[in-house]
């Protein structure tokens, strides 16, 4: 059977062709699908932003995309069999800004960068697949709604830096211990500020780092 990877730049078009895949697979698809609907009606930005869209004779069984606005600007995938993702990374070798960060299922995104180091160690730039971060998506079954509190939201001032600092040290300690990770290391907060543009909201990131 015949597989094609068709890129596209137009999200409006991404959705017509590949709109009934995603919506099959919500959890799978959720950041590609509101990344792609997000990016409806924007003006083509400076930054990369274009999908592949993998099809066979049926319709399609994958989408790639890359649309995130900081660099290295990773690309996130929806999950793939073995050898199609190697393929597929292959075929980001020779994309500018070159790919270094790759989004999606761990075990697709494995192969994927995989593919790519391949495909580098091929044309003369050895590379290695580091994993950067793993986390873990939970799919709401029921939702409960909780009973009303006193008084109402409002905007976090100067005073409230103690407070929020605190809850954040318990939240990220509790989520890396749910998420089966190691605890992370306190940041001051320029080093936070840094960090936050370049955090993953994917199952994981693998970084390729050249030897």
């Amino acid at each position: 059977m015949a597989i094609t990877m068709r890129r596209l730049e137009d999200p409006a078009e991404v959705l017509a062709r590949a709109g009934a895949y995603l919506a099959a697979r919500p959890l799978e698809a959720t950041v590609l699908a509101s990344a792609t609907t997000r990016a409806l009606g924007e003006a083509a930005p400076e930054h990369p932003r274009w999908w592949l869209l993998l099809e066979d004779d049926a319709g399609p069984i994958g989408v790639l995309m890359r649309t995130a606005p900081t660099a290295p600007h990773p690309v996130h995938v929806t999950p793939l069999p073995t050898a199609l993702a190697r393929e597929l990374g292959a075929a980001l070798v020779s994309e500018s800004p070159p790919v270094s960060e790759i989004n999606g299922d761990p075990a697709t995104i494995v192969e994927v960068a995989q593919g790519l180091a391949g495909a580098l160690a091929a044309a003369g730039t050895p590379a290695r697949v580091v994993p950067g971060m793993v986390m873990r998506l939970f799919e709401l079954t029921t939702l409960v709604r909780p009973h009303g509190v006193a008084g109402a939201a409002r905007l976090a001032e100067g005073d409230d830096v103690g407070w929020c600092s605190a809850w954040l040290r318990v939240f990220r300690a509790e989520a890396d211990l749910q998420a089966g990770r190691a605890p992370a290391k306190p940041v001051d907060r320029k080093s936070t500020r840094l960090n936050s543009s370049h955090r993953c909201i994917s199952y994981a990131v693998f970084c390729l780092k050249k030897k």
